[in-house]
């Protein structure tokens, strides 16, 4: 992957892509970042749990605030970490989350890099 900063944000290129004001780029990014199963099941959890997704959304500030991909796999280890750490069964478990897999192949296919193999 380069390590070159691009031109514009992840936020500014998710926006132009998908046409969305930038004060919805976050709820527009998370419904593309959660897994199908989370996003039916997000209502419910927001119900009883009204701050669940606050790490998600935090994640997803970080990564649109990204002009490089050093600055997105900062954002994605520390989501990791504070998952591991706070995240709990709901989070960990059972995966009531973003998907840090998602928003990775998400920043590439909009910021225009290659998928890399994994080893």
């Amino acid at each position: 992957m380069s390590m070159a900063n691009w031109m514009k944000s992840f936020k500014d290129r998710f926006c132009e892509h998908y046409g969305c004001p930038e004060e919805r780029y976050v709820p527009v990014a998370a419904r593309k970042a959660l897994p199908w199963r989370v996003r039916v099941l997000r209502p419910l959890i927001l119900m009883f749990h009204p701050d669940h997704f606050r790490m998600d959304f935090e994640l997803l500030e970080r990564v649109g605030n990204a002009q490089s991909w050093s600055e997105v796999n900062a954002a994605l280890g520390a989501f990791n970490c504070n998952n591991r750490l706070c995240g709990g069964f709901y989070r960990n478990t059972a995966k009531l989350r973003a998907s840090g897999r998602r928003v990775s192949r998400m920043v590439r296919r909009l910021m225009h890099e290659p998928q890399q193999s994994r080893t």
